[in-house]
This record gives C-alpha cells, structure tokens and sequence, in this order.
C-alpha cells in the first residue's frame, strides 16, 4: 500500500511531469544543437563574452584527399535574429588577395566577393547572404568556390550543399 504522503505527491508532481514533458520532447529542436549534423554540414556554437549569448552556424570543412589537410572551411550563421545570414569562407595562406573568390551554386550566376583579412590560420572571405544566394544554396546540390594561387594557379572547390537546407533552418 502507498503511503498517503507518497500518492499526494504523485497528485502534484504528475501534473507538472506531464505539462513539462512535451518541453524536453527529445525530437522537438527549437535551438541549434552545438555538433549536430545535418548531410554534410555541422552546428557549432560558441558564447561571446561580452554579450554571454550563445551564437551558432553551420560549418563544413573541406580537406585534401591526399593528406587529409584543411583546403577551406565554409560558415553560415545569423549575428542577429531576424538578420541577413554571413557566410564566411576561410582559405589556404598563398591565395591571390585581388581577384578574391567566386561562388556559383550548381549553374546559377556566379557572385564575386573580396579576401577581408588573412591571419595565421588563413585568409578569410566574410559577406552578407542576399535572399537570392540563400535561396539558391538552400535549393542546390553543389557550390562551387574559385579561387588562385599568388603564382596564378586556379582552383575550384566543390562544396556539398547537402543538409544545407535543415542545417540553416536550424539556426533561426
């Protein structure tokens, strides 16, 4: 026999149980996940400092098949809600500053934007999303970044859209 103690507490606390169990619903995401995946792309989030809020976005990291080295990372996140997403593009040191970089999703119209910075652990391309690419990027298969070499070697780098979509409206 249950103590009467023991079913007043059950009378109380399966209410709240049951109320807050759709809030804990381990299939309900409402929040970007920091290391969850979605295809080819990766939720990362950090916590800046200065604010102590919590900023996420998307990231996937393309590699040499030869030796397994970094060629480029690819980021998208949204500094503010309800802003314009950057997409930011960091390449190999040795990259050819002027020309900067050109992205074409599968074969729509190619954009150009400039190299912003270089630091030690690369150069960085850093450019505001229009809702034309970010629809063609949500919509597409393949990127394509274009790029040279100071000694004017071209490169094209394929980037896998794949899970892009869900990735990106996982950070909203």
């Amino acid at each position: 026999m249950q103590s009467i103690f023991t079913r007043s507490l059950i009378r109380i606390l399966l209410p709240v149980a049951l109320l807050a169990a759709p809030l804990v619903e381990p299939n309900t995401v409402f929040a970007a996940q920091d290391g969850k995946a979605f295809g080819d792309w990766k939720v990362s989030c950090e916590v800046i400092k200065s604010t102590n809020r919590e900023l996420c976005h998307i990231f996937q990291r393309l590699k040499k098949k030869s030796d397994g080295k970094q060629i480029m990372r690819v980021e998208l996140g949204y500094l503010k809600p309800n802003s314009s997403p950057r997409l930011n593009v960091i390449l190999p040191l040795g990259i050819a500053l002027p020309p900067g970089i050109s992205i074409q999703v599968d074969g729509n119209q190619t954009n150009r934007f400039e190299i912003e910075t270089c630091t030690k652990d690369g150069c960085r391309a850093s450019v505001e999303v229009d809702h034309i690419l970010l629809n063609e990027m949500r919509m597409g298969t393949k990127m394509k970044i274009r790029f040279s070499t100071l000694n004017r070697k071209k490169f094209i780098v394929p980037v896998s859209l794949k899970g892009f979509s869900s990735g990106n409206a996982n950070l909203k």
